[in-house]
């Protein structure tokens, strides 16, 4: 398990095969859930233990239905689309 998670293929290759993830709580981990929803993304507060892993398995185990996962926020051209225009919009507010 990650002690310190900034950003996570693995956990975005789970996602995409719609496999539920557990994760420490961190900035990145809350963004994932918030983009993805509580149904997949389950987090712990490190340290991991058994107690702790338990709990969050549990959690994971007792949802009863999730729904199809919409991952299209992450295809090539939508995110190559935001990169430039968040680069976009700071060059002009560096002009500005």
């Amino acid at each position: 398990p990650y002690t310190d998670l900034y950003n996570s293929g693995v956990l975005i290759m789970a996602l995409s095969m719609e496999r539920p993830v557990v994760v420490p709580r961190t900035p990145a981990t809350e963004y994932y859930r918030e983009q993805f929803g509580s149904d997949w993304i389950f987090l712990y507060e490190p340290p991991l233990d058994g107690t702790s892993l338990r709990e969050v398995a549990r959690r994971a185990i007792d949802v009863p239905v999730r729904g199809r996962l919409d991952l299209a926020r992450l295809d090539w051209s939508a995110l190559a689309t935001a990169y430039v225009d968040t680069y976009r919009r700071a060059i002009e507010a560096r002009r500005a």
